[in-house]
């Protein structure tokens, strides 16, 4: 994962990025990978976010965890998550 601390996003991309990582070692075929693995957001200086190293990776330990490990990366990075109300149009901020 030390190679893709280096990637940041260019100046002015509109979106933020994260990384999801699976571990692949002593598996016996290259299309293999552990269920565990980690997140991390890629710096975006557009944006405000900090990312690897400054904002650690999440480990997660199982698929089912992939979800948690993505809002822990999104709250350490300060990022609130907003959808559009279709009734009334206003931003409403998602819990997570």
């Amino acid at each position: 994962m030390e190679n893709e601390a280096q990637e940041e996003i260019k100046q002015g991309d509109k979106t933020i990025k994260l990384v999801i990582s699976f571990f692949a070692n002593d598996l016996p075929n290259e299309k293999m990978a552990w269920q565990k693995g980690g997140v991390y957001a890629l710096t975006n200086r557009s944006r405000g976010i900090r990312g690897k190293p400054y904002t650690p990776s999440k480990m997660f330990n199982r698929l089912e965890d992939i979800p948690m490990a993505i809002a822990d990366v999104l709250k350490q990075c300060k990022v609130v998550i907003v959808e559009r109300d279709k009734n009334t149009k206003k931003l409403q901020i998602i819990d997570y």
